[in-house]
């Protein structure tokens, strides 16, 4: 899955070499994988083939404010850790959005952890600090796009 979400260790950007190519390819997976625009998963026959094994689900919730896809994953790891789940959220009606890398209970993901750099970007309003950030609790590295 490096080669799919790996653009979240260039400080959630993807912007500079190679992750660019990176977040290239996750934005083209993420659109055969989510009808945005209808806000609902496609049909497994149109997913990027190459990853169709390794989803087993995709689960869609509301919180009143994102819309969330699961992507419930098997057999699938990031840097050797075990990949228990994708998520990918957005603000319906906002440029609002978030990626997660949700983790196996067995996952060591401190040992990954400073595979993901923070660095200051600019934005609109002005330059801020972007980087990926860890919940122990969940098992799992968030970028807020």
């Amino acid at each position: 899955m490096i080669f799919l979400m790996g653009w979240m260790e260039d400080a959630c950007q993807g912007s500079t070499p190679p992750y660019d190519k990176i977040s290239d390819r996750y934005y083209a997976f993420k659109d055969t994988v989510i009808d945005m625009d209808n806000s609902r998963a496609r049909p497994s026959t149109q997913w990027a083939s190459e990853y169709r094994t390794q989803i087993q689900n995709i689960i869609k919730s509301t919180d009143g404010s994102y819309v969330t896809f699961s992507l419930q994953l098997k057999n699938a790891y990031y840097r050797k850790q075990p990949l228990k789940a994708i998520e990918i959220g957005y603000r319906e009606g906002t440029e609002g959005a978030h990626a997660k890398l949700i983790f196996a209970p067995s996952a060591n993901v401190p040992a990954i952890i400073s595979n993901f750099k923070a660095r200051r970007v600019e934005g609109m309003g002005g330059m801020y600090d972007s980087g990926a950030t860890f919940n122990a609790r969940e098992i799992s590295i968030n970028c807020e796009l």
